[in-house]
């Protein structure tokens, strides 16, 4: 199984970019043949630009409408499933710099904790942490 991962596999990948790459490269430069006529450059028919009389006119509507404007009553709005990917998301961007956070910082948080810090303290401090770079971003993403 070795020789598989390490030699065979890679290979047939190789192999399969450059004929992915040949393709493509046919395909860009080279073109596709159209057959049948003697030169299938040249165009087969002529093109007529249609030629319409230009006059002046008047429009008038006589028309009335009698009616009334009335609001419409207040609708409230539903979250999008967009909108709900992206709460996730941010969510899941939070707890993802949380973890980084917590898994650099072992050391700092042992420390912490030895000098008899409790866990709400050193979860609080992550916490902050993660909301205040979150802030920022989010100003330097509107900037």
């Amino acid at each position: 199984m070795g020789v598989t991962r390490r030699i065979i596999f890679p290979t047939l990948r190789l192999l399969l970019w450059a004929v992915i790459a040949v393709a493509l490269a046919k395909i860009a430069f080279a073109g596709a043949s159209i057959g049948g006529g003697d030169d299938p450059l040249l165009p087969s028919a002529q093109v007529v630009e249609p030629r319409v009389a230009v006059t002046t006119g008047s429009i008038t509507n006589t028309g009335t409408i009698q009616a009334s404007v009335v609001a419409d009553a207040a609708v409230g709005v539903k979250a999008t499933m967009a909108g709900t990917v992206t709460r996730l998301l941010g969510g899941l961007g939070l707890v993802n710099i949380s973890l980084v956070t917590v898994r650099f910082r072992i050391r700092e948080i042992g420390i912490r904790r030895s000098f008899g810090a409790t866990s709400g303290r050193v979860f609080f401090g992550v916490l902050m942490e993660s909301v205040v770079a979150t802030v920022v971003a989010g100003v330097v993403g509107v900037l």
